[in-house]
C-alpha cells in the first residue's frame, strides 16, 4: 500500500506528459548507434526484427515505436492477438465483469463508456487482457479481418499497469487514459478494442486519427473530455492491420460479443502467457491466413 500512497500523490499525466517530450529529444546522429544498443540491452529489446538499422533511430521515442520488418510476424488463425505482450487472461466475461486480479474485478460498461443504446446492443461473452511490457514491440494490430467503426478518446490518470499495481489499484483500467476502438468482424459480431494508458505513456497516437494524440499540451491546462470518432462508411480492415501505438508499454483489452463464443472456441488462459501479434487466440488454429498487412 506504500507505493499506492505515494503514486497517488505524484502528477501523473503532467509527469507522463514530460517524460514523453524528453523522450523525442533527438540523439546527435554518431551517438545514436551506441546509445540504441545500451537502451536495447538494458531493457532486452530485441532490434533483429526491427524495419531501420540500430543507428537510424534519432532519440528514444523512435526506438520504442520502431515497426517491423514485413515479414516478422505471421497470422496464425483467425482471430489474433494484437500486439506482442503477456497474455494475462483469455476467458468468459462473468455477469458483465472482467477479472483484474485475484479478487478484484471491474465493469465492461465502466470500461468502454458506451452509450445507453451501445449498453443495449453488445452483448459480451469473451475478453482478453494483454499487458505490453518496456522491451515488447509497441503497435497494436486488429486482432480479426472486419471494419472499424469508431474511436472513442476517454480521459483519466495514468497509473502503473503493471502486475504490482494491477494487484492493487480497485478498477485500474477503468481510471486510466484510454483509446476504445469500436470492431466488427467479417462475418458478423462487435468487439471494442482498449488502448489503456499508463504512467509514463500518456500518448497513444491513432492510425486512422492522423492529429490525434491522447495526453497533448492542451490536456496538462484544462480538464480533457471524451471525443468519439465515427467512420461513416466504416473502414475496411484486415487482420494484423495497424490500429495505434503506445510510446511505452501499456495494457490491450479486447471485448467479444457472444456471436464469437458461438462461431470460435477461445483457448482459456488464467495464468499470463508470452504471445506475438498475430498468434491464434482460437483452440483450433487456422493458418490459411497472410501475415499482417501493416506494420509501418
Amino acid at each position: 500500500m506504500v507505493k499506492y500512497q505515494l503514486v497517488s500523490l505524484l502528477p501523473k499525466n503532467l509527469q507522463s506528459y514530460i517524460l514523453g517530450k524528453l523522450s523525442r529529444l533527438n540523439w546527435p546522429a554518431s551517438m545514436a548507434p551506441t546509445l540504441n544498443k545500451a537502451v536495447a540491452k538494458y531493457l532486452a529489446i530485441d532490434l533483429s526484427d526491427a524495419e531501420k538499422n540500430v543507428g537510424d533511430y534519432r532519440s528514444f521515442e523512435e526506438l520504442f515505436t520502431r515497426s517491423l520488418k514485413p515479414d516478422a510476424r505471421k497470422v496464425s488463425g483467425e482471430i489474433c492477438s494484437p500486439c506482442d505482450s503477456n497474455l494475462r487472461q483469455s476467458l468468459p466475461v462473468d455477469r458483465g465483469e472482467l477479472l483484474q486480479a485475484k479478487g478484484i474485478h471491474y465493469s465492461i460498461d465502466d470500461l468502454l463508456c458506451l452509450g445507453e443504446k451501445e449498453k443495449r446492443e453488445f452483448k459480451p461473452a469473451w475478453y482478453g487482457s494483454f499487458y505490453l511490457a518496456p522491451h515488447h514491440y509497441h503497435r497494436v494490430h486488429a486482432p480479426f479481418s472486419g471494419a472499424l467503426h469508431s474511436v472513442r478518446y476517454v480521459p483519466g490518470e495514468l497509473w502503473p499497469v503493471n502486475e504490482t499495481f494491477v494487484k492493487i489499484v480497485p478498477k485500474l483500467f477503468c481510471r486510466n487514459e484510454r483509446v476504445v476502438f469500436e470492431l466488427s468482424h467479417k462475418n458478423g459480431g462487435k468487439a471494442y478494442l482498449v488502448m489503456v494508458g499508463a504512467l509514463h505513456v500518456g500518448r497513444i497516437k491513432v492510425k486512422e486519427i492522423d492529429t490525434f494524440v491522447t495526453n497533448a499540451f492542451v490536456r496538462q491546462l484544462r480538464p480533457a473530455k471524451t471525443r468519439a470518432f465515427s467512420f461513416s462508411p466504416p473502414r475496411d480492415i484486415e487482420v494484423g492491420d495497424e490500429l495505434g501505438t503506445f510510446m511505452l508499454g501499456s495494457s490491450v483489452i479486447v471485448v467479444f460479443d457472444e456471436v464469437f463464443t458461438k462461431n470460435f472456441g477461445f483457448k482459456r488462459v488464467s495464468k499470463s502467457v508470452p504471445v506475438q501479434c498475430g498468434d491464434s487466440l482460437l483452440i483450433s488454429r487456422n493458418t490459411g491466413h497472410p501475415p499482417p498487412s501493416s506494420h509501418s
